[in-house]
């Protein structure tokens, strides 16, 4: 086989490994209370493929499900709930109206903006540190003042997905397929540099 003919197979290979790597991915969040160690599994695994781009996409994925199950959900529901508490506090402001609602929702947008980078963060460090999941969570609440522009990039990530599926919904069949992994992905290569530095 030539070697162009190698990197065409190569490539659908890996093309396909993605595609099943999103479906399972989506799979295993469906039952809604696994979508924390489903997240740090795909996590863990974007991680290994951006070290290696020859890795077993598939078997890393089970494996670090399996590993990081419980640690997984039990870091990922208090920062993704105090998130979603950040959102509705935001929301009631706004209707409240008012300058005292209008700052007071402000307040609680950036209090969601911060605790959605955290949530972020925390998945990244059970896909890539081993530590208990107090100190794990305490970690992904400091990260975001550490690095605001890249806790700013690592939420554009999801919410960009988000818009586009709201934008154009057909686009959700792409994100089912491969986006969501590459999203995964480009997380694991903004949060890379500055988790080098924390070494």
């Amino acid at each position: 086989m030539d070697p162009a003919e190698n990197r065409t197979v190569r490539g659908l290979s890996t093309f396909f490994s993605l595609v099943a790597l999103n479906l399972i991915y989506v799979l295993t969040c469906a039952p809604v209370i696994t979508i924390g160690a489903a997240t740090s599994a795909l996590t863990e695994t974007m991680n290994a493929v951006r070290a290696d781009p020859d890795t077993d996409m598939l078997r890393t994925y089970v494996g670090a499900l399996k590993a990081d199950k419980v640690r997984g959900t039990v870091v990922f529901w208090p920062l993704c709930l105090a998130t979603v508490l950040a959102v509705f506090v935001s929301r009631f402001w706004w209707s409240v109206g008012g300058t005292v609602g209008v700052v007071s929702s402000a307040l609680a947008s950036l209090m969601a903006l911060y605790l959605s980078a955290s949530t972020v963060h925390s998945m990244l460090l059970v896909a890539s540190r081993q530590a208990p999941a107090l100190r794990t969570i305490r970690n992904a609440l400091l990260l975001p003042a550490v690095s605001p522009g890249r806790a700013l990039l690592l939420v554009l990530v999801p919410v960009t997905e988000a818009a586009m599926v709201m934008a154009v919904p057909p686009s959700l069949v792409l994100l089912l397929t491969v986006g969501l992994a590459i999203g995964a992905l480009l997380q694991v290569v903004i949060a890379a540099p500055l988790y080098a530095r924390l070494s």
